[in-house]
């Protein structure tokens, strides 16, 4: 069997979408706390990945429900608005919501229908 230095691991990160985001910040920390050789410019990311890769699929799935089960949690704190039952997606009783209760700490405001509304 042969041992891997610290310098031969390799990293697998797979991106699902158009864009490469910028790594830097990334790289830097995880050269400082695992040595791992880093090389930014063999990532590129896969256009509808998650119907091309196993491992985007799954880590999309998981991403929904970790998100879904974070938006149930918050239907607590925001009642109005029913994230358990719409999970912040832009259902009309959701956008209904926003109309009549103005928008949440929470809300992205970066997102276009959330900016709208906020420069109003």
């Amino acid at each position: 069997m042969k041992c891997l230095n610290n310098k031969e691991k390799k990293l697998h990160i797979y991106l699902d979408g158009k864009f490469k985001p910028n790594f830097f910040d990334y790289e830097t920390k995880l050269k400082k706390i695992n040595q791992i050789k880093f090389k930014y410019d063999l990532l590129m990311p896969i256009i509808k990945g998650d119907n091309k890769s196993k491992t985007i699929a799954l880590a999309s799935i998981i991403a929904k429900e970790t998100r879904d089960c974070i938006m149930a949690n918050y239907s607590f704190v925001y009642p109005t608005y029913q994230f358990d039952k719409n999970f912040g997606y832009g259902t009309n009783f959701h956008k209904c919501a926003i109309l009549d209760y103005g928008v949440s700490d929470i809300h992205r405001k970066s997102f276009k229908p959330i900016s709208t509304i906020c420069s109003k």
